[in-house]
């Protein structure tokens, strides 16, 4: 009876989150009153004003979105919404008056993929629970989906119909079928999303650089030059040579060009530390207007270009060193990869100049790789009795919080005394909104700073009981 008793109780506390995980995901995304899955796409418009220069001779310039993301999005708008190409649309964009059947598609491909990013993770999550029971699976499994689908950052990439989510499914489906070994299909996923959207390359440098000192990994490396070959020999009747066959090479070349000359190191929508530590020496003053001096921004610029190559690089070094421990041990080697796919974007956010919400789809795995190892060694509510334990549990749900991952932003704002930050750093921001206070003081990168010490000492934790073999019980 006892035993019976328990599991309706387990039962339903799995029910009682997936419910109220997709209650509130599917109201913020879809029945709110100010959203619609119509609106128009942020990601068409960017893409649209980006690369249409002459309406009679479509010409491609811009650097941040590749051929793949170009060709598809121009050809799905020529074949559900063809006028929005023509220069009488194109003037009066966004176009208000009528709905954006592209932009429905967009928003209904972002919560496909957005659900198999979901599915991917629980099949990581499954990995690291081979040996336990699924009651304490299915708990965790739960907990993972219900975080994920309380993400401010998903809610607000799908409601602006933005490209963050994509980009996410690429890193995400990468790192899967690298640590399944399955190289060919984690270096389509990773080379399809740079020619979609520059940012995934900052995810496969480090790989390549590891697959290089690593014996074991060489076909990775392989298969990044055959099917990017492929995939650039696609791009060039799409975007030309400069910008289709070489596109992300023709990037990394003009590097210090636009857009990197204005850094929008004061936006209300950046949350990056370089943003940080210019609104600090300027005391938080809001001027949408001022930028860095190109001089100190070109110094910034390569310092950071260059600390990020050379971080990923010794990142990439280091894990081939460690290759050793985990060699003939597949759990042991998910857990190395983890922590070396936890590290690198971290590095991504600290080096990026252009971080905002949105962007933090493409670390979701460092945000949510606590939940992935604290199901590793929490297996029972005896080991809550640990106070170390819950102290690792509740910091990181803090975190998590300030994130925006777990509560609606709305209502942590709420909590947040922001009348008493104006009052230290003497600016009034009230005029700009609890939403927009909570971004421009980088509440989000301190919930990351917390999640990111969180996962530091909890895996020097868990490592101390994973020696030889793994998952251990402790």
């Amino acid at each position: 009876m006892k035993h019976i008793h328990r599991n309706n109780i387990w039962i339903f506390f799995i029910c009682f989150f997936l419910i109220l995980g997709s209650a509130r995901f599917i109201y913020s995304t879809a029945i709110k009153s100010n959203v619609s899955l119509f609106n128009t796409s942020h990601g068409i418009k960017s893409i649209i004003n980006s690369v249409i220069i002459d309406f009679d001779n479509i010409e491609f310039h811009n650097r941040r979105w590749g051929p793949v993301g170009v060709g598809i999005v121009l050809n799905g708008i020529k074949k559900f919404d063809p006028d929005v190409i023509t220069k009488k649309e194109y003037l009066k964009w966004p176009i208000s008056f009528r709905k954006s059947y592209p932009s429905f598609v967009w928003r209904l491909t972002q919560f496909i993929t957005y659900g198999i990013s979901i599915y991917f993770l629980l099949r990581l999550l499954s990995e690291f629970q081979q040996k336990r029971n699924k009651e304490q699976y299915y708990t965790w499994g739960a907990i993972l989906i219900f975080a994920s689908l309380q993400s401010s950052a998903a809610i607000y990439d799908i409601n602006n119909a933005g490209g963050g989510m994509f980009t996410a499914f690429f890193i995400i489906g990468h790192f899967y079928f690298f640590h399944k070994k399955k190289y060919f299909f984690a270096a389509i996923f990773i080379i399809i999303g740079i020619y979609y959207r520059l940012h995934p390359i900052v995810f496969a440098f480090p790989y390549f650089v590891f697959a290089c000192f690593s014996k074991n990994h060489r076909k990775y490396v392989y298969y990044l030059f055959l099917v990017g070959t492929f995939i650039a020999i696609i791009s060039y009747p799409i975007q030309g040579l400069k910008y289709g066959f070489f596109y992300p090479l023709s990037v990394i070349y003009h590097i210090g060009a636009e857009p990197f000359t204005s850094v929008p190191v004061t936006s209300q929508e950046v949350i990056n530390p370089l943003a940080l530590i210019y609104k600090i020496i300027n005391g938080f003053e809001i001027n949408r207007n001022v930028l860095i001096p190109s001089k100190i921004l070109s110094f910034i610029t390569t310092s950071f270009i260059i600390l990020f190559i050379l971080s990923n690089i010794l990142a990439g070094y280091i894990l081939s060193k460690y290759e050793y421990i985990w060699k003939n041990n597949n759990q042991l080697r998910l857990l190395y990869l983890l922590y070396f796919q936890i590290v690198i974007g971290y590095l991504y956010l600290i080096f990026s100049f252009d971080v905002s919400l949105e962007h933090l789809l493409n670390s979701l795995i460092s945000i949510f790789a606590p939940i992935l190892l604290f199901s590793i060694t929490i297996n029972n509510l005896d080991i809550l009795k640990n106070f170390k334990i819950i102290c690792y549990i509740f910091f990181y749900f803090f975190g998590l919080t300030l994130v925006g991952g777990l509560l609606p932003i709305s209502i942590v704002s709420i909590i947040i005394p922001f009348d008493s930050i104006d009052k230290i750093v003497g600016d009034n921001t009230a005029h700009i909104g609890n939403y927009g206070r909570f971004i421009w003081y980088h509440i989000p990168l301190l919930g990351l700073l917390i999640i990111g010490i969180v996962t530091y000492f909890y895996s020097k934790y868990l490592l101390k009981f994973t020696k030889s073999k793994f998952p251990g019980n402790i």
